[in-house]
């Protein structure tokens, strides 16, 4: 399958995971036993055709649609792979959802100033027809220069009910939209700054931390508030923290209920070190959790294990 990387989870099970190495088709369709059964997603630039496949969604339970970065979104039919819908960008997005209500969550490059300014990118609504509705927030990358030594964080998911948005600069807070854009509630929580050792900087910037220039001078003395969320079918909402576990491996997952309620922790060994901005990598289903988990040898592995709430 080549390099794993994001995927989705149908109502059967069926797991689809973009694979970057693929020598034809980026989409395998793999069922709960572990059998590839599918692929499709073929290279290139023709009809149906993807080459930055970002973001894959199984939509209505039918179909699965993933963004073809800055150019086009994608429908596939779930059972056949076939391409049953394929819509163009008007100007370019990075990545293109399409929301239950028919309309479409977009995330693009709102204006730039040059390299030495702030380079803006929005997450807004847009209807139908691909105009604006509304801008739900503004994400603020810094320069290279001025960047430490991890970006600040800007993630959203989408939820059957709504979209979950967390910005850095607004610190530990979980706003929640409806998919009109109407802000239901903002989720804050206490927590605790996390130092940074050693050993995590060293996950994080890799092996040659030390003498890779890229890392000079970004020195940081704590950690932000979450590195990755993610959200259940149940409108649960999980944010994993850079708190480690007292039991063993892994990291603390902060989980709220449906009501925004902080409702405990979970604990999950998963890959983490070097992925910005929370891809789907994570995925809840039927009260399954699906994870990457890095091996003895350095490989990823996707692991399937069952979810109970107490």
């Amino acid at each position: 399958m080549g390099s794993a990387g994001e995927f989705d989870v149908d109502s059967d099970e069926n797991i689809y995971i973009v694979g970057f190495k693929n020598k034809e088709y980026y989409i395998n369709k793999i069922d709960k036993m572990g059998n590839l059964i599918l692929s499709f997603g073929r290279r290139g630039e023709g009809p149906g055709e993807i080459n930055t496949p970002i973001r894959p969604t199984i939509y209505d339970e039918h179909f699965l649609f993933i963004t073809d970065m800055f150019k086009k979104l994608i429908y596939y039919d779930l059972r056949s792979g076939r391409c049953v819908r394929e819509i163009l960008f008007r100007t370019p997005m990075l990545i293109a959802e399409c929301l239950p209500n028919n309309k479409f969550l977009v995330y693009k490059s709102k204006n730039s100033s040059g390299s030495k300014e702030i380079y803006f990118m929005c997450l807004a609504i847009y209807d139908d027809k691909w105009k604006m509705i509304k801008e739900l927030d503004v994400d603020e990358c810094p320069p290279q220069e001025e960047m430490g030594l991890l970006p600040p964080y800007f993630m959203w998911r989408v939820s059957n009910q709504g979209i979950f948005i967390v910005n850095e600069k607004r610190g530990y807070e979980i706003q929640k939209f409806d998919h009109d854009g109407k802000l239901l509630r903002k989720i804050k929580k206490e927590y605790r700054p996390v130092r940074l050792s050693e050993e995590l900087e060293k996950e994080i910037a890799g092996p040659n931390y030390q003498v890779d220039h890229l890392y000079q001078g970004k020195k940081m003395r704590y950690l932000a508030p979450m590195n990755s969320i993610f959200c259940d079918d149940e409108e649960r909402f999980f944010v994993m923290t850079y708190e480690k576990s007292d039991m063993g491996a892994g990291f603390i997952h902060n989980v709220f209920n449906a009501d925004g309620l902080y409702i405990g922790d979970i604990i999950i060994n998963k890959v983490w070190a070097g992925i910005i901005n929370s891809p789907k990598y994570t995925v809840i289903k039927n009260n399954k959790l699906y994870y990457y988990r890095e091996k003895a040898n350095g490989f990823r592995e996707l692991v399937v294990c069952h979810i109970k709430y107490e």
